[in-house]
């Protein structure tokens, strides 16, 4: 590898960090889950619902930090960062084993400024962490197939349960590491499964001493492994089934806004060119598929999709994604004898990474809490007086889960003058509404929504565009007429 390489990796790794810190000081309510996290961090509880890497090292930091409040968070954004900032360094390592340095630091910078991973890195949640460990883990399969030995297993074993210990949907590795022989030449595949077998033992060694809370209360895991079971399997609030959307909901809810348009497209070209060209296709193209593949299809064919942020439920194969979308440009610059042709394609990636740059960069600087839509709706409340009702995601601070709990009498005969909404909450509801097959609760609680949307009301939207878990649409519902009305009667 040149210096000049090096260097300009080196500055990549910092431009991630970089984007992955900007604005991560927003309050700990704009994040649902975070408030929950905080708490278990700083009371050494949880409730297992996922596994608890992502506390044990927020857990660990703050040993040193001492944070006895919500400032911890920042232990587990910078966690989100950190790992953001490793998955941008094995996209180098699988890209540099295809193509030569520079189309490897295209990848590399394609992975370091997406969208998709930037604004996760943010959050105190467990999606990057799960990313960053599950690139480790692929990395060390390829090493593993190579040469499946005690030298190999031992990386695996150990990345692979961090994985697990990361997120449940990491036990998906296991699939993609025994289908692996079907469609990589493994040379030796009895060594290559026993090896693996001992990797797994190991793996599951490192799971438990991370997740050693469940030893002493294995209930208490049980349950979190149900909880999360049953929403995988029947949906969460909602129940989104793949045929309603032809299994493109995904695509069209989490890839396209999280990668850009132009880089998808891009991305599903270079697969389908990689599927034409299978001959000249390597270990990397191979296992980068097969994980694509399962980690887009499984969390499709869930009817676990509630909002806000779909994406996160994807994001995984983000990396993968931004690969696929090089590799196939440089695949076809090769078999171009056209200079003028092979400069197009170049002109077009430079297009549409700078697309995807200039897209995380605008959701960036919107992330500052400043210019949040919640933020807007505070000072617009502050400016016009009267007491305000919160739901949850309209504010830093909510009273309640959803507005839908009450009707507007009742809370407007408890002295509430502004009632404050926020789609990240009500939307779920609305698209409920026209899909079939959902629990009446569903098509109940939108009526609900509809009834508080009769009254006149301020829509606060988002400048640039919502993602993830900033800036949401917030409505803040006018009770005030309705009062004087109930007054002068």
């Amino acid at each position: 590898m040149s210096s000049g390489a090096k260097w300009l990796l080196g500055g990549l790794l910092l431009l991630s960090l970089f984007l992955n810190l900007w604005n991560n000081d927003f309050p700990v309510g704009y994040h649902g889950d975070e408030p929950k996290k905080v708490r278990f961090t700083l009371n050494y509880e949880q409730d297992f619902h996922i596994p608890i890497l992502m506390l044990q090292l927020a857990r660990l930091g703050n040993l040193v930090c001492g944070f006895e409040d919500e400032r911890v968070v920042l232990l587990g954004r910078w966690v989100s960062a950190l790992s953001g900032v490793l998955i941008v360094f094995f996209s180098f390592l699988f890209a540099k084993k295809t193509m030569n340095e520079r189309w490897a630091l295209l990848v590399t910078a394609g992975v370091a400024v997406s969208p998709i991973l930037v604004i996760h890195a943010h959050y105190m949640k467990e999606d990057m962490l799960f990313t960053a460990c599950a690139m480790a883990a692929l990395w060390f399969i390829l090493k593993f197939i190579e040469t499946p030995n005690w030298k190999t297993a031992i990386p695996l074993g150990v990345t692979t349960g961090l994985a697990w210990s990361a997120h449940y949907k990491s036990a998906l590795l296991v699939v993609i590491a025994v289908l692996i022989p079907l469609l990589i030449s493994v040379p030796k595949k009895l060594s290559y499964y026993g090896y693996l077998i001992a990797a797994g033992f190991l793996g599951i060694y490192v799971f438990l001493n991370v997740n050693y809370p469940l030893l002493e209360s294995p209930e208490i895991f049980l349950e979190g492994v149900s909880h999360e079971g049953a929403h995988a399997a029947t949906g969460h609030s909602i129940s989104v089934s793949p045929f309603d959307h032809w299994f493109s909901f995904h695509l069209f809810n989490s890839v396209i806004p999280g990668l850009t348009l132009s880089v998808t497209l891009l991305a599903i070209t270079g697969m389908i060119i990689l599927l034409f060209w299978w001959k000249e296709t390597q270990d990397v193209d191979r296992l980068f598929l097969l994980f694509v593949v399962f980690y887009y299809l499984i969390p499709e064919i869930s009817p676990s999709k509630p909002p806000p942020g779909y994406s996160r439920y994807i994001l995984q194969i983000a990396p993968a994604m931004i690969y696929f979308s090089i590799r196939g440009i440089q695949l076809l610059s090769n078999h171009l004898e056209n200079s003028y042709a092979r400069k197009g394609l170049l002109l077009l990636l430079g297009i549409s990474l700078s697309i995807s740059f200039w897209d995380t960069l605008q959701l960036d600087y919107y992330m500052n809490w400043k210019h949040d839509t919640r933020q807007q709706a505070a000072e617009w409340l502050s400016q016009t007086g009267g007491k305000p009702f919160f739901e949850q995601y309209a504010a830093a601070k909510n009273d309640v889960r959803s507005i839908g709990d009450f009707t507007p009498e009742e809370l407007r005969n408890q002295g509430y003058d502004f009632i404050v909404a926020s789609d990240f909450r009500y939307e779920r509801y609305y698209r409920g509404a026209i899909t079939s097959g959902q629990d009446e609760y569903i098509y109940n609680r939108h009526r609900q929504y509809e009834e508080w949307f009769t009254f006149p009301f301020v829509e606060i939207r988002p400048v640039y565009r919502s993602f993830a878990f900033s800036n949401p649409t917030v409505r803040i519902i006018d009770l005030r007429p309705a009062q004087k009305l109930a007054e002068s009667k």
